[in-house]
């Protein structure tokens, strides 16, 4: 083959290549475009204070007693039916327990757990429905005491960002 029909064909890769590269160069350009905007959303979303959870207010059942103060006379709850107990008044068991139903990887994630987002994304496309949650008891906490109930992707990222926080600044 001489040099100018080396360059030719050299020149003819060049101009036309093979149709998986075309398809495989636009589907990464397209991740690209797509993870940038993915990490230029992120830096835009305002992350609420994790302060407003050492500050939080919890609601709690209103008692009446008589004037013994042995006897409940009412228990005024307004859909809330709680009290505060401390955490050595609950049975090692029953933490491990609850633990074990709703965070399985509770002692080994930082707040976010991808393995179960990933798990939920499957099922709920298996069964066409947002069924499943992905949520650790972490987010758990941060959704009920500073998010609002809100379900958006911005929550949702606001959720991971705050559980992430709590984990490092509270131990297990």
């Amino acid at each position: 083959m001489t040099r100018k029909s080396k360059k030719r064909a050299l020149r003819s890769h060049l101009e036309n290549p093979h149709p998986l590269l075309r398809i495989f160069l636009v589907l990464a350009g397209a991740a690209m475009l797509v993870a940038g905007a993915g990490i230029l959303w992120a830096a835009l979303t305002p992350i609420p204070d994790l302060n407003s959870f050492d500050s939080r207010k919890v609601a709690q059942s209103t008692k009446i007693y008589d004037r013994t103060g042995k006897t409940v006379l009412y228990d005024l709850n307004h859909d809330v039916r709680r009290n505060i107990v401390e955490l050595s008044e609950i049975s090692p068991n029953l933490q491990q327990a609850a633990i074990a139903i709703e965070d399985a990887s509770f002692y080994s994630h930082s707040g976010v757990s991808f393995t179960a987002i990933a798990r939920a994304i499957i099922v709920d496309i298996k069964t066409r429905s947002f069924a499943q949650g992905g949520s650790t008891i972490t987010q758990q906490v941060v959704k009920n005491t500073i998010l609002s109930g809100k379900k958006s992707p911005i929550r949702k990222f606001q959720e991971w960002v705050l559980a992430w926080k709590l984990e490092h600044k509270y131990t297990k």
